[in-house]
């Protein structure tokens, strides 16, 4: 059985690798801020961690 080809691994071209503090800090900048109590507590709503505890049985 001969083998074929299905895909070719192309390179993206250049990417940087290495953000520069000023221009992170810039772009960072205009962000609201997050209130990082409400945030985990909106979290464990959606994922409900105790409701199927494997412990518990």
């Amino acid at each position: 059985m001969r083998s074929r080809e299905i895909a070719v691994l192309v390179p993206i071209g250049s990417r940087r690798r290495f953000v520069p503090a000023d221009e992170f800090l810039r772009l960072g900048a205009g962000l609201s801020h997050i209130d990082e109590a409400a945030f985990r507590e909106s979290l464990d709503e959606l994922s409900q961690p105790y409701e199927d505890d494997p412990y518990d049985r």
